[in-house]
């Protein structure tokens, strides 16, 4: 019972509409965190780059003012103010041999990258890369710089801070994104519940009129929407339908009031016939009334059976030329019997 419940529930428009809301919602919240996420790490990195270029520029200077001596213990002191497990700093050839470092305990597996120093020796002022070192859980952010004639600056700093920041924004985001898929069901169940509620109103008021309530009908607010307009709609079918019905009992009540009568002059006729009839030219009058009366009938269903195809547009009309004194006719043979009921007499000339 459970499942064929959720299988009907799977396929109602409120489910639908839920889930594509849901879909929708969360697919552009994910889009938006991921560039939201993609514009952060830029500024991280682009932050972190231009912190070591500042580095470098500070060495440059020193390098330029006070000379080779000042610099190899500016690098050391650095080094160990900000931690020698996080930042490194070193003194380079052209060719990659080196002059000076600062502790490299936590960096040996760090050399000089070749095709930096080409890039160098091309014309390039600063070149940066970033590795992933095997015995490291951070990456390592690496910049060369030439400070001066013949001497490279080698500075690599560990992306561990970095790292930290986006894996907890990451963590923001997976939970952020948990509460938003729920939100959004939350949401889009609310908003297609009231979207659809014209709709069910229909519907109901559809299973009330099947019933027989004839009266019934959705009510109308002021709102001029699509359900508004649909209601609006079907109260006008419901109000055409009770016309029509109204005039269908009308004329069934009007049929059966029209052939009542020459069937019970019919009757009537038989019934006299058999009681007084004596004589065979007696029975053939009768006959012959009989057989008129039986023209009176069928001439009332015809004319009724051409009413009503004409009425639901399935009649073949034409226009032709009418003799309006035979029509007058006609007409007064159908009401004849109906005038003679209630004493009037009728006359065609």
């Amino acid at each position: 019972m459970p499942l064929k419940r959720f299988h009907r529930f799977r396929h109602t428009l409120a489910f639908r509409l839920t889930l594509w809301y849901g879909v929708i919602f969360t697919l552009s919240s994910f889009t938006a965190f991921l560039i939201f996420y993609i514009v952060i790490s830029y500024v991280i990195q682009g932050r972190t780059d231009q912190q070591i270029l500042n580095e470098v520029d500070e060495i440059s200077s020193l390098l330029s003012l006070k000379g080779i001596s000042d610099v190899n213990t500016t690098m050391v002191l650095e080094a160990e103010s900000e931690g020698v497990d996080q930042v490194f700093f070193r003194l380079l050839t052209p060719e990659g041999d080196e002059i000076h470092t600062s502790n490299m305990a936590s960096w040996r597996d760090i050399g000089a990258a070749r095709s930096a120093l080409r890039r160098l020796a091309g014309g390039e002022r600063r070149v940066f890369e970033t590795l992933t070192l095997p015995k490291r859980p951070h990456k390592v952010r690496i910049a060369y710089g030439t400070i001066g004639p013949g001497k490279i600056l080698q500075i690599g700093q560990s992306l561990e801070e970095d790292e930290r920041f986006l894996e907890a924004f990451r963590e923001i985001f997976g939970i952020g994104m948990v509460l938003i898929i729920l939100f959004s069901g939350l949401i889009g169940w609310f908003m297609a519940k009231r979207a659809l509620s014209g709709i069910e109103e229909v519907t109901s008021t559809a299973l009330d009129i099947s019933r027989g309530d004839m009266d019934r009908r959705v009510r109308i607010t002021a709102k001029n929407d699509e359900i508004q307009r649909l209601a609006t709609t079907f109260n006008a079918m419901v109000d055409r339908i009770h016309v029509l019905m109204t005039e269908m009992r009308e004329v069934t009540d009007n049929i059966a009031h029209d052939m009542r009568s020459p069937i019970t002059r019919i009757r009537g006729l038989a019934e006299t016939t058999l009681t007084t009839g004596r004589s065979r030219k007696e029975y053939e009058a009768t006959a012959a009334q009989i057989m008129e009366e039986c023209d009176r009938l069928i001439n009332m269903a015809n004319t009724t059976l051409e009413i009503s195809e004409s009425e639901a547009g399935a009649a073949d009309l034409r226009r032709q030329k009418v003799d309006l004194s035979l029509v007058a006719g006609e007409a007064c043979d159908l009401f004849q019997a109906i005038a003679e009921d209630k004493g009037i007499a009728m006359t065609c000339l």
